[in-house]
């Protein structure tokens, strides 16, 4: 997936990818996406959104890219309880 974001380029096929999320949201309807946040050569972090098409969502499915800060890529590492990313991207966040 490619997309221009304030006139830089995201590219989730050479971005390294530090994880990925599945989430059904709410978690009582059967609509599942795949959250993944990725990191650029340059140190830019970046999340890709993957929404599984359902019967009951009329036009339901897509996908798309939004860029964060680094202080919103840790955020969203410490919302997982992934602090082994944490500290190894944000090591000083980690302290």
């Amino acid at each position: 997936m490619i997309e221009v974001i304030g006139g830089r380029l995201y590219d989730t096929a050479t971005a390294e990818c530090l994880t990925c999320l599945l989430k059904s949201d709410p978690p009582d309807l059967p609509k599942v996406y795949k959250k993944c946040l990725h990191r650029t050569r340059r140190g830019a972090y970046f999340t890709s959104c993957e929404i599984a098409p359902s019967s009951i969502f009329v036009g339901a499915g897509g996908t798309g890219l939004k860029s964060l800060s680094a202080a919103e890529a840790a955020a969203l590492l410490i919302g997982e309880g992934r602090y082994d990313l944490v500290y190894k991207y944000f090591g000083d966040l980690a302290a």
